[in-house]
């Protein structure tokens, strides 16, 4: 079998040197342009008669009688539109047109026939970040699914959540993906020295890098988050010594209406209570009342008139 695409010289290369130990029966004409750019059979067609031209030619120049002719795969599949199907009827009758006596003519439309029986599930190995885009790289690759993305095509994927605690499976790049997640906030592995449950306020460790602890002051600025028991999203690898540490979206916070009630909207700061976040009280500046900048860990999501509990707290560290 020969590939012709762009390469003629070095396969007529072979064949001279070849001539006794090589039978050529079939000539595999890739076409540059995959056939979901023709929506229509009558450029698919064209393209498919120009291929067939410069075959016949080359097997003519080297004498391949009676050639097999395969036009190619990853046909008539618009993954952004797969609504409008390819008229595979139509293409067939056309290519009964173009046969001459004596040839085979193969397509190789696997894609086209499976694209559209179900999804294709797999799992996120990584996630790497390249000129400012993410790309999600797969268990198994996608280009046995479509043509790669270098010819500008671009396959739908979905993120399907599973089981809790478990890891989410999707195909294709992330860029303009939805993700549609049971949780709703955002976490990131963060080392800490202590063991702490989840909805512990936070802040970061003076005498650690990048290392964060309960919070033991209020309107400490230095104010990192709250741990989070089932994050809607993770960021970075967790392991020993690492508490998942929510910076964004809606979590349950350890909180304490001692000093005051906490209403829907208060925002909320650490308190002298252990890793407990409290109601803010604004300050007096020259007339203006405002919040201490930088101690805030967000806004309350629900009330608490008394005493300790846990609310959902709408976190906007600030």
């Amino acid at each position: 079998m020969v590939r012709c695409q762009g390469c003629a010289e070095r396969a007529r290369s072979a064949a001279y040197r070849g001539t006794r130990f090589v039978e050529f029966s079939l000539c595999h004409l890739h076409s540059r342009e995959n056939q979901a750019r023709f929506p229509d059979i009558c450029a698919s067609l064209r393209v498919a008669r120009e291929v067939l031209e410069f075959g016949r030619r080359w097997c003519a120049r080297h004498g391949v009688p009676a050639p097999e002719f395969t036009l190619g795969g990853g046909m008539a599949v618009d993954y952004d539109r797969p609504e409008e199907r390819f008229d595979w009827a139509g293409y067939g009758q056309g290519l009964a047109t173009l046969s001459l006596p004596g040839e085979r003519l193969r397509i190789e439309p696997g894609r086209a026939v499976t694209a559209y029986c179900g999804w294709y599930l797999t799992r996120v190995l990584d996630v790497k970040t390249s000129h400012g885009r993410a790309f999600a790289v797969v268990a198994g690759g996608t280009h046995h699914l479509r043509t790669p993305a270098a010819k500008g095509h671009s396959q739908p994927c979905a993120v399907i959540p599973g089981p809790a605690g478990a890891a989410v499976a999707a195909t294709g790049a992330i860029t303009g993906a939805t993700v549609n997640a049971t949780y709703q906030d955002v976490a990131e592995w963060v080392p800490s020295t202590q063991k702490l449950q989840a909805g512990t306020v936070v802040v970061l460790d003076k005498s650690e890098t990048n290392h964060v602890l309960a919070s033991t002051r209020a309107y400490d600025t230095k104010v990192a988050g709250v741990v989070s028991a089932q994050p809607g999203i993770s960021l970075g690898q967790g392991g020993d010594g690492k508490l998942l540490v929510a910076t964004t979206g809606r979590v349950k916070v350890r909180v304490d209406a001692t000093r005051a009630p906490i209403k829907v909207g208060d925002l909320l700061v650490t308190s002298d209570v252990e890793g407990v976040a409290m109601k803010s009280v604004e300050v007096d500046l020259g007339g203006v009342k405002i919040h201490r900048p930088g101690t805030i860990i967000g806004k309350a999501l629900e009330p608490l008139a008394s005493g300790t509990g846990e609310i959902l707290v709408l976190l906007s560290l600030q």
